[in-house]
């Protein structure tokens, strides 16, 4: 955390939930009602929603079985990743779609961020530490809707990184992490995709292609987002 600045208590508590455990499984995940009463549970679909944002040749009929989450919209770390995407938001001074790449800059004030495309063959990005900030890594093989998405996946990174002084993110293996990388993607859909701009989006045209390309958003990310508001 930075010397002398105080966060709000439930973004202390949204740290805490994530710097739990390896990162696997939710911190709720054995005390969690929805789940426990037959609720469709992320945490048991994380590969399927991974598999899903990550899908550059989307097709719905491939995730007919991919239904909104009740602890995604009304849980605890949900309404959570709601206030942490809203207040990163309001750096963006304009305040209309698309976000600017730009904004991811100003994750970690007044240290210094940069964004460096670069040919990978295995993942979508990367982030480094540096004593002075940090260095994004994007695969310029990815599409820029994709680059972007990744992008702000990695802000989510800085952000917990910064508030706490252990590790949040312990990689030990495929499977090690996959929890708290699912909640890394659901940051930068609240960022790319706000529910403000994709309701005012989804009133002017009810296409996911168009919504997509007015937000340069994956386009399976506009899908489940609309599905995550009810509106398909």
């Amino acid at each position: 955390m930075n010397p002398g600045k105080t966060i709000p208590e439930w973004e202390s508590k949204l740290w805490s939930y994530v710097s739990a455990g390896d990162g696997q499984h939710c911190p709720l995940y054995q005390t969690c009602d929805a789940r426990t009463s037959g609720t469709w549970c992320p945490d048991d679909n994380k590969h399927l929603l991974r598999r899903l944002v990550n899908d550059d040749n989307f097709q719905v009929e491939k995730f007919n079985n991919v239904i909104t989450p009740n602890c995604g919209v009304n849980g605890v770390i949900g309404q959570m990743l709601v206030k942490l995407s809203d207040r990163f938001l309001a750096k963006h001074s304009a305040g209309h779609p698309p976000v600017p790449t730009e904004l991811a800059l100003l994750a970690d004030e007044p240290n210094n961020i940069e964004i460096r495309p670069i040919s990978l063959k295995r993942y979508g990005g990367a982030l480094w530490r540096l004593e002075d900030g940090w260095i994004i890594y994007l695969n310029s093989n990815d599409s820029i809707p994709r680059q972007r998405f990744t992008l702000f996946h990695e802000v989510f990174h800085i952000l917990a990184h910064r508030a706490t002084p252990n590790p949040v993110f312990k990689r030990m293996g495929v499977d090690q992490g996959s929890f708290n990388e699912l909640v890394a993607d659901g940051f930068a859909m609240l960022v790319l995709a706000s529910e403000k701009w994709v309701k005012e989006a989804w009133q002017e045209s009810q296409d996911v292609d168009k919504i997509a390309e007015m937000l340069i958003a994956p386009k399976a990310l506009i899908w489940f987002r609309l599905k995550y508001l009810q509106l398909v």
